[in-house]
C-alpha cells in the first residue's frame, strides 16, 4: 500500500494552501458524495491527452479553450478536476462570479485524490 512521505508529496501537488470552501470539495468529501448516490457531474479539465492517462470514472472530458465545451445545465452541480487543481479552481472561480453557484473544484486535484482516496481500502470504483 502507498503512503504518502509528508508534506513534500502535499508541496509538490499545490495543496499546502488552505482549502477554500466556497469554491473547492475536498477529495473526502467528494468520495462521500460520490458512494451516497449524490452524484456531481465530474468534469476533466485538462483535455483529452491528458484524461487519456486515467482520472474518475464517468468524467466528462472537457476542452477549456473551447467556450462551448462548459455549456451545462445552470443549476447542474459540477466538479471540476485537473492534475493538481490549480486549473480548476481558476475555472471554478470564473464559472461562480458568473452565477454557477454549484460549481466546485476538487482540492489539490487529481494529485490529493490519489493520496486520499487509496483503492485498496476503498476500492478503484471511481477510478477510471
Amino acid at each position: 500500500m502507498r503512503q504518502p512521505s509528508g508534506a513534500a508529496d502535499l508541496a509538490a501537488i499545490g495543496a499546502v494552501r488552505p482549502l477554500d470552501p466556497a469554491v473547492e470539495l475536498s477529495p473526502f468529501d467528494l468520495f462521500q458524495a460520490l458512494v451516497s448516490g449524490e452524484s456531481p457531474l465530474l468534469v476533466d479539465v485538462r483535455g483529452s491527452c491528458h484524461a487519456s492517462r486515467g482520472g474518475l470514472r464517468g468524467a466528462v472530458v472537457v476542452d477549456i479553450e473551447d467556450p462551448a465545451a462548459l455549456r451545462f445545465p445552470p443549476d447542474a452541480a459540477l466538479v471540476l478536476f485537473d492534475e493538481d487543481g490549480t486549473v480548476a479552481v481558476d475555472l471554478a472561480r470564473r464559472l461562480q462570479a458568473r452565477g454557477r453557484s454549484g460549481v466546485r473544484a476538487l482540492y489539490g486535484g487529481l494529485a490529493l485524490w490519489r493520496l486520499a482516496i487509496v483503492p485498496e481500502l476503498v476500492g478503484d470504483t471511481f477510478l477510471a
